[in-house]
């Protein structure tokens, strides 16, 4: 069974922005086949739950972000289970010693960068979502997401995005 989920990255700790610009370089040069470079994400919270074959979507924000500026940027294939690791492909953390602390990480790789992203204050307005958990709270790294949340995102992802 496939699980969901939201994986959240905060511009104050990590550098998204030069990861997808990254992405996108490569996915501009490569091939056909080429299914993307592979990160690793913090998943403290759910760690025993999230599993290979798992896919999230990477909700990216930043200190005083509003909800036409923070949102859904990308969808992620799960590559591993959570592992106690240090994050060896982390060249993108703004402190290094947040790649150096082993703690539970999950292996994952891009399979779409959405542009333009998919902001709060779109997903706000959509039915069927009001109960999406990071909507809720927006503290932490790993957010549930139900099969039909993920599904009607999923269905405006590809009509608008």
């Amino acid at each position: 069974m496939v699980n969901y989920w939201i994986f959240q990255g905060n511009e104050k700790y990590y550098r998204i922005d030069k990861e997808l610009e990254q992405e996108r370089l490569d996915r501009d040069k490569r091939d056909k086949d080429y299914q993307g470079s592979k990160s690793l994400w913090p998943a403290t919270r759910f760690k025993s739950e999230i599993e290979k074959g798992d896919k999230a979507f990477l909700w990216v924000t930043f200190p005083g972000s509003r909800d036409d500026q923070r949102g859904i940027f990308g969808i992620l294939d799960i590559l591993s289970k959570a592992e106690e690791r240090h994050d060896e492909f982390g060249k993108y953390w703004r402190f290094k010693e947040d790649a150096d602390i082993k703690k539970p990480r999950v292996e994952y790789r891009y399979d779409k960068i959405l542009d333009p992203p998919f902001f709060e204050s779109e997903i706000k307005k959509i039915e069927g979502l009001s109960n999406l958990s990071i909507l809720k709270n927006h503290i932490g790294t790993n957010f549930r997401v139900r099969p039909e949340e993920w599904k009607i995102i999923l269905r405006e992802i590809e009509q608008n995005h």
